[in-house]
């Protein structure tokens, strides 16, 4: 049964060709990829739908055949005239389709060449697939379309498994299919017949390599020959990029060179650098330690590789994979090693060993399985489900206890989690396991928005998260010094809290710059914590993509506990950006999460009346917040204001800061910091209620009052690279100084108001500013140019005309250098100008 899944932005590319009639409109398109990646699939549904197709395809055993090709084509010509000739005698186009073009004829591709430089009045396609690029060069390249087929993603492996089996997978088991056979659908449909549906949906079961991947591996290393395969082997049992003079050790290779060209020519192994070695396909590895190497040949490379190994952790591993049956003192020397991993929380090595240990010691294996699981979950590879099935059946230690509760806890089923971790709590006997367990805790308490039983838990507890618990519920100081990735985010969360963006963007890009080294759960908080920093920075492209990235990763491990936080982020910046059905549908989802999530959802709940001008949705938004949402408090206090309730607003304001001061002394005494009196609100924050103060003093008419706020509001914010937070200042100062009828003023602080918004994307606030400076009798700048500027690109020009550099112009407009950066490019690009002279001359000067 052909299923075709997957390709559709190939078939609307070549389709787009075909519909070409010109006369003379003759066209290659050809079609690269490895053997089974659906090729000649992918041309069987192009040609299906076309008349006066033509087929042939080449053969390894006819290569040598002249004019073959031309044979199967049913031309009746032997050479370039003669094809040429016969192709204009024809009416109508004509589709020529040559599979395995690799194995072509020589003279019938010259043939099929000629022909197609020389072709006038008739309309020739060619449809050709290659599993290289030799044949490519026999076309011309001014006609020619190359097509590289990549393997399915992993959307499109469900569906073929669906349409095969009728079992579809979930995303998680989707994707680790597609990286099983590189989304290959040769390799999956061999995969699907082979394996039976239930080890497939089992994300711990091992998987075999596919049977069509170990024949193309085995003859591979038979071409290669006796040392190249040696070597691949070697590699294989090293497991990643290897040096070569360990390889060959390994191997006993006397020449590693000449054996290296020969498994490179072979498409086996590949040179990471000079030196340095690896597997051409990371796949292939199964197939060589299944089927090229015998039990007794890999222990033997194994017990070499440990011979060879530079540290005790690689001589260890080797010799676990050596090992025969149990040996409890290798046992407890791996045990050792993967609770030292665990401790300092290198999650995938340390469930290495772990399971390694549990291997060799079958009177410990349930301890230490559970250990591994608990890294396992931390690292992301972990099958929530079958885990917690496994676990189940396990005797009821507080080792289990506490790994059930980690998974639930993952997977962001709160009530099942306290329930596992609060029973094991007092049964949890070891130091160790009471700090996890203790840890876990408190991260639990946070999510549920118990802050003083976060700190409480927090105290005793240890963990990869216990300094992002600690950085919100004490908003300290951030502490200066900061080595795991778990240390970095606590330091970063305090950052951020303090408006010290790029400290905290450091250290959060240092955290990801350790791509799988940290636990799941610190990448998505990573990200999400960035997509914050980035919200406030005004860069808000980058904060969508960093939400996204968060939400994916929760799904691909299945631990969705923070992906609700992502999306309350993500609503914020749709919010002030007017994409009110997008920022909806995120407050929505978030409101489905943890009470910290719900919290987050308030906040950007507010966001969204507030940039739709709606006092009483904010009003609304902050009575059906879980939490107590400080960043906000500003809106809801100038919310009050446009409400016609100044008494009421003022109130607020003074509690809002008196509860703050109270929960900062509270987290301090919990956490044991000196009493020398509760830091104060971050500048940010004070700039918020500074400004809800001008807006309450310009409603009581009280002038000198509304000045100082509203000039302290921008003060707080001077420096702080927080752009749309000056320009909702801008826009409430000049607004009310417009309605003083000090249109001049109020002009000038609207023009930067508007620019920041332009700038931003930010489209309500484009709009209300608009129109205050409509009242002022102020229009909007025209583009002079006629090159269709922008509103924000034009203003980042006419800064740049003045001689000003990026950075003045960024402070200038309150955006980031980043931002200033985006749009000059733009500018030169419209303009087609190459510096600021010419860019100046040209505003100048005008259209031409």
């Amino acid at each position: 049964m052909t299923v075709f899944v997957g390709r559709e932005a190939e078939l609307a590319m070549i389709r787009e060709v075909l519909a070409d009639e010109r006369p003379g409109g003759h066209r290659v398109v050809l079609i690269e990829g490895p053997e089974g990646i659906g090729k000649t699939t992918l041309m069987a549904r192009l040609a299906a739908g076309l008349d006066r197709v033509r087929r042939a395809s080449g053969a390894e055993s006819e290569s040598g055949l002249p004019y073959g090709l031309l044979d199967q084509l049913g031309t009746g010509v032997s050479g370039g005239p003669e094809l040429v000739a016969a192709v204009e005698r024809r009416p109508g186009p004509v589709t020529l389709v040559i599979d395995n073009a690799q194995w072509a004829d020589e003279p019938s591709l010259q043939a099929i060449s000629y022909m197609l430089r020389r072709v006038r009045s008739a309309r020739v396609v060619v449809l050709a697939a290659v599993r290289d690029t030799a044949a490519g060069r026999l076309f011309p390249a001014d006609h020619t379309l190359r097509l590289r087929l990549d393997g399915l993603d992993a959307d499109a492996v469900g569906e073929l498994c669906a349409r095969v089996t009728g079992w579809r997978p979930s995303p998680r088991e989707a994707a680790r299919l597609r990286a099983h056979t590189e989304g290959n659908p040769l390799h999956l449909r061999s995969l699907l017949g082979d394996v039976p549906v239930r080890r497939l949906a089992d994300l711990d079961a091992a998987l075999p390599a596919p049977r069509s991947l170990t024949r193309r591996v085995l003859a591979d290393l038979a071409a290669a020959g006796p040392a190249a395969a040696d070597l691949v082997a070697a590699v294989c049992v090293l497991d990643g990029p290897c040096p070569l003079h360990v390889a060959a050790g390994v191997a006993g290779v006397a020449e590693p060179l000449a054996a290296l060209e020969r498994a490179i020519a072979a498409g086996l192994l590949a040179e990471e650098c000079t030196g340095v070695v690896r597997l051409r396909r990371a796949v292939a590895r199964q197939a060589v330690c299944q089927e090229y190497l015998g039990p007794s040949r890999r222990a033997a490379l194994h017990r070499r590789a440990a011979a060879l190994a530079g540290d005790r952790a690689g001589e260890l591993w080797h010799l676990s994979e050596a090992a025969v049956g149990p040996d409890p003192a290798l046992a407890g020397e791996l045990a050792a090693l993967g609770r030292r991993l665990a401790d300092e929380f290198q999650w995938a090595r340390a469930a290495r060993m772990l399971g390694a240990a549990a291997r060799l010691a079958p009177d410990l294996a349930a301890e230490l399985g559970m250990e591994a699981a608990e890294a396992r979950i931390a690292a992301g590879g972990a099958d929530p489900r079958g885990m917690s099935a496994r676990l189940r059946a396990l005797p009821g230690t507080a080792w289990r206890g506490y790994a059930l509760g980690l998974a639930e806890l993952s997977a962001g089923r709160l009530e099942a989690a306290e329930a596992h971790l609060e029973q094991v709590w007092p049964a949890a006997g070891t130091p160790r396991l009471r700090g996890k367990v203790a840890g876990q805790l408190a991260l639990l308490r946070l999510m549920q928005g118990h802050h003083r039983s976060a700190a409480e838990w927090n105290r005793q507890g240890t963990g990869e998260l216990t300094a992002f618990v600690a950085a919100h519920v004490s908003q300290a100081s951030a502490p200066a010094a900061a080595q795991t990735s778990g240390a970095l985010l606590g330091r970063a969360a305090a950052r951020l809290w303090h408006d010290d963006l790029p400290g905290a963007r450091e250290d959060l890009e240092d955290i990801l710059v350790l791509g799988s080294a940290p636990s799941v759960q610190v990448r998505m908080l990573a990200r999400i914590l960035l997509a914050e920093a980035d919200h406030l920075a005004g860069e808000w492209d980058s904060a969508l993509e960093h939400c996204a990235r968060a939400v994916q990763l929760g799904g691909e491990s299945e631990q969705p506990l923070f992906v609700p936080l992502a999306q309350a982020v993500a609503a914020q910046v749709r919010a002030a950006r007017g994409e009110w059905g997008a920022a909806e549908r995120d407050i929505a989802a978030a409101h489905a999460g943890t009470p910290l999530a719900r919290d987050r959802a308030a906040r950007a709940a507010i966001q969204l009346a507030a940039a739709r001008g709606d006092a009483e949705g904010v009003l609304a938004a902050w009575l059906a917040r879980p939490l107590s949402v400080h960043r906000q408090d500003g809106l809801l206090v100038e919310a009050m204001v446009t409400l016609g309730k100044p008494a009421e607003a003022e109130r607020l304001l003074d509690q809002a800061e008196a509860e703050r001061l109270l929960d900062q002394a509270e987290a301090g005494r919990l956490l044991g910091r000196a009493a020398d009196g509760p830091p104060a609100a971050p500048a940010s924050v004070r700039a918020a209620r500074a400004r809800a103060r001008g807006a309450l003093h310009a409603a009581r008419r009280e002038t000198e009052a509304a000045v100082a706020a509203f000039e302290d509001s921008l003060a707080l914010l001077d420096g702080l690279d927080m752009p749309f937070a000056g320009a909702l200042t801008d826009l409430s100062f000049g607004s009310w100084l417009r309605r003083l009828g000090r249109r001049n003023i109020a002009a000038l602080r609207l023009e930067r108001a508007h620019a920041v918004f332009e700038a931003l994307g930010a489209r309500p606030y484009v709009e209300r500013s608009t129109r205050e400076l409509s009242a002022c009798g102020r229009a909007m700048r025209a583009d002079r140019t006629g090159a269709g500027l922008t509103a924000q690109e034009l203003a980042v020009a006419e800064h740049a005309a003045k001689g000003m550099t990026n950075r003045q112009i960024a402070s200038s407009l309150f955006v980031s250098v980043k931002t200033v950066e985006y749009h000059l490019s733009h500018v030169y690009t419209k303009l087609q100008v190459r510096s600021r002279t010419q860019l100046a001359l040209l505003l100048t000067a005008g259209p031409s």
